[in-house]
C-alpha cells in the first residue's frame, strides 16, 4: 500500500516531513501522562480483580475526582490494564499542553487551532516491531466496557468503546486527516455499528462516499497522546499537523488501513465503513445525563486490530460525568472566556463558568468592579460565542463565589425580576437540548445579580434546601413553598444536592412555560417528566461500594 502526499515526502522506508517546524517540543505519550502523574500521587491503583461489565466503570463513577483511576487487574483480560480519569481533573489537562495557567494554556491553543499554514508530518510505513497485529480481529478480546444497565438496550449489546478517537482521511483532501468522536457499539467480533454525529467531518465524509460509491477507511484509535483527545474534541479538521505546530509525535501508515495513527497509541482497530447495512445502535449515556437514542445507525467492519504489549485500555466515564464534559467543554471555556475579555472593557475582572453538571447549558460569572450594562453585555456575549449552549447565564455584578448555592442566593437578593431576568425567545440550539421545540430553538434566559456576598446560612429539611441571607431567601423544594426563589424539583432529586439541582436547571428548564414572577417572587417548575437516564445496577453497586470508601 502506497501513499505519498503533502503530508510527508516518502524517502526509503520513512516519509519524511519537508519543511521542520520551529520551537516543536517533544509530545507526551500516555504512559508518558501516568508517570508524571504516578510521580505527583495523582493516580489509584485498584489491585481487586473486576469486571468490565458495570463494576469498573460504576466504581470509575464513584471515585471520579483529580485522580485518575487504575484498573490492574481485569476479570477475563489478564494481559490489559484499564484508565479512566485521565481527563476529569482540569489541571491535569493544563498540563497537557505544559502550561501553568490558563492564559498559557490559551496561547499554546491557539497557536494549534488557529488558520494558518499548516507543515508536514512524519509518517512511518512500518509500525513499531512491539505492536502484536490480530490478522483476524476480534473485538471480544478487547476489555470493552458495559457503563450502565440500560446502554444498548434495543438490542441487548451494551458494550461501547468510550475512549477510541476515529481516525479517517478527507474524501475530497486525502492529505486531511480528521480526527472524531463517535459512539461505538460493538456488535460481533468483526462488527462495530457507530453514530456518526450530525453534519460534523466524519459525517460528511460518509454523505460523499455513500454518494459516489467509494470507500471510507476509518482506525479507531484508542490511547492515544492525551493532546490528540483535545483536538478530537474540538470542532477542527487536519489535527496532526495542527498539533504538529506546538509538539512532535510520530505516526506510523497503518497496516490493513492507509490511515495513520500515533505510533504511540495503545491500540488501533483498522476497519472500514458498510455502506448499506444499518444496526439499531443505542441507546447510550450521553453528555446531558440522559440516554441518546438519536444515531445514524452506521456499521463498520474490522479488518485488524494492533496494539501494545500489556496495552492500557483508556475509557472515557460517559454520560455528565467530569472527564467527558471537560474533554468537549474545557478549551471551548479557555477561548470563549478569551474572547468575552477582548471584546468588552479593560480593567475590570470578568470571568465566566460552566459547571460540569451543567454540561453548558449553564453559565455563571462576575464583573468586578460593576458598571452599569457590562454585565449583562458579559451574559450576551458568553451566549453569542457558543449559541448552540448557554440556556442559562447568570453574572453578578461584583465578585462572588462561583457555585450555585451562591449565585441562587445573589439572585433571591437582587429581586426585581422583571429588570433582572431578560428571556430571549426563538434562538437556535443544539438538537440534544431535552427542552427544544420541534423547529430547533429554544427560549434562553440572561440573569443579572449584585448579591451583597455577605455569609449565609443553609437549612436542610425532608423535601426542602435554603439558603437565606439577612438579604435574602432561596429555597430548593419538592413543593411550592415561599421565598424569593423557589425551584421546585422532582421528587427523585434530593433538594440538598447541588449538582442534581443545577443539572436539573441547565437541562430541564423551558423558560418560556417554567418561569412565573408572583409578588416580586421568582418560581421555577422544573417537575416535568423527565427523559430516561443511566442506570446502575443496584447489586453492582452494593459489590463495590465498600472499595469505593476504601479508595477515598
Amino acid at each position: 500500500m502506497s501513499h505519498t502526499s503533502k503530508m510527508g515526502v516518502e524517502t526509503g522506508g520513512r516519509i519524511q516531513r519537508c519543511i521542520p517546524m520551529q520551537n516543536e517540543m517533544k509530545g507526551k505519550n500516555l504512559r508518558d501522562l501516568l508517570e508524571d502523574e504516578y510521580r505527583n500521587g495523582n493516580v489509584i491503583d485498584i489491585e481487586e480483580q473486576l469486571s468490565t461489565d458495570l463494576q469498573i466503570p460504576t466504581l470509575a463513577s464513584m471515585l471520579e475526582g483529580e485522580k485518575i483511576v487504575m484498573f490492574k487487574k481485569i476479570a477475563d483480560f489478564p494481559d490489559f490494564s484499564i484508565v479512566t480519569g485521565v481527563f476529569s481533573s482540569e489541571k491535569r489537562i493544563l498540563r497537557m499542553l505544559r502550561s501553568e495557567n490558563e492564559v498559557d494554556f490559551f496561547k499554546t491553543w491557539i497557536r494549534i487551532v488557529d488558520d494558518g499554514p499548516l507543515m508536514d508530518i512524519s509518517i512511518d510505513r512500518a509500525m513499531d516491531r512491539q505492536m502484536i497485529i490480530q490478522d483476524v480481529p476480534d473485538l471480544n478480546s478487547i476489555p470493552v466496557l458495559k457503563h450502565f444497565s440500560n446502554d444498548g438496550s434495543k438490542t441487548g449489546n451494551g458494550r461501547y468503546i468510550t475512549g477510541g478517537i476515529v481516525a479517517a482521511r478527507d474524501p475530497s483532501d486525502s492529505d486531511v486527516v480528521n480526527l472524531s468522536f463517535t459512539r461505538i457499539q460493538l456488535i460481533s467480533q468483526n462488527r462495530y455499528a457507530f453514530d456518526a454525529g450530525s453534519h460534523g467531518h466524519l459525517w460528511s465524509y460518509i454523505q460523499k462516499c455513500l454518494k459516489d460509491g467509494s470507500d471510507l477507511e476509518i482506525s479507531v484509535i484508542i490511547g492515544a497522546p492525551p493532546i490528540h483527545y483535545l483536538t478530537a474534541a474540538a470542532f477542527m479538521d487536519d489535527e496532526y499537523r495542527r498539533i504538529h505546530r506546538v509538539f512532535d509525535f510520530d505516526y506510523f501508515r497503518g497496516y490493513r488501513n492507509d490511515v495513520p495513527v500515533p505510533s504511540d497509541a495503545e491500540m488501533v482497530i483498522e476497519a472500514k465503513f458498510v455502506p448499506g447495512e444499518e444496526y439499531d445502535e443505542g441507546p447510550f449515556a450521553e453528555y446531558t445525563g440522559y440516554m441518546g437514542y438519536d444515531s445514524t445507525r452506521n456499521v463498520a467492519e474490522v479488518r485488524s486490530i494492533i496494539m501494545r504489549r500489556n496495552p492500557i485500555y483508556l475509557d472515557v466515564i460517559p454520560s455528565n460525568s467530569m472527564e467527558h464534559i471537560n474533554l468537549f467543554s474545557f478549551t471551548r471555556s479557555i477561548k470563549i472566556n478569551h474572547l468575552i475579555s477582548e471584546a468588552n472593557p479593560k480593567g475590570h475582572d470578568i470571568r465566566v463558568v460552566w459547571p460540569n453538571y451543567g454540561s453548558r447549558f449553564l453559565a455563571m460569572g462576575y464583573v468586578d468592579p460593576p458598571f452599569p450594562g457590562l454585565a449583562k453585555n458579559v451574559a450576551l456575549s458568553a451566549m453569542a460565542n457558543d449559541p448552540m449552549w448557554n440556556k442559562i447565564v447568570m453574572i453578578n455584578e461584583g465578585r462572588t463565589e462561583l457555585n450555585l448555592e451562591r449565585m441562587l442566593l445573589n439572585l433571591a437578593e437582587t429581586r426585581n425580576f422583571t429588570r433582572s431576568l431578560t428571556i430571549i425567545r426563538d434562538m437556535y440550539t443544539i438538537s440534544s437540548d431535552p427542552t427544544a421545540k420541534k423547529d430547533s430553538t429554544n427560549s434562553k434566559l440572561i440573569a443579572i445579580t449584585r448579591g451583597s456576598g455577605s455569609r449565609y446560612k443553609t437549612e436542610n429539611e425532608t423535601g426542602s434546601f435554603l439558603i437565606r441571607s439577612s438579604r435574602g431567601r432561596a429555597l430548593i423544594s419538592h413543593d411550592e413553598s415561599y421565598a424569593d426563589v423557589n425551584i421546585m424539583v422532582p421528587k427523585m432529586i434530593r433538594t440538598d444536592d447541588m449538582s442534581k439541582v443545577g443539572w436539573m436547571l441547565a437541562l430541564n428548564i423551558d423558560c418560556d412555560n417554567d418561569i412565573s414572577i408572583e409578588k416580586d417572587r421568582l418560581i421555577i417548575d422544573l417537575r416535568k417528566d423527565i427523559g430516561e437516564v443511566p442506570k446502575t445496577d443496584d447489586y453492582v453497586m452494593s459489590t463495590v461500594a465498600d472499595l469505593a470508601r476504601r479508595y477515598t
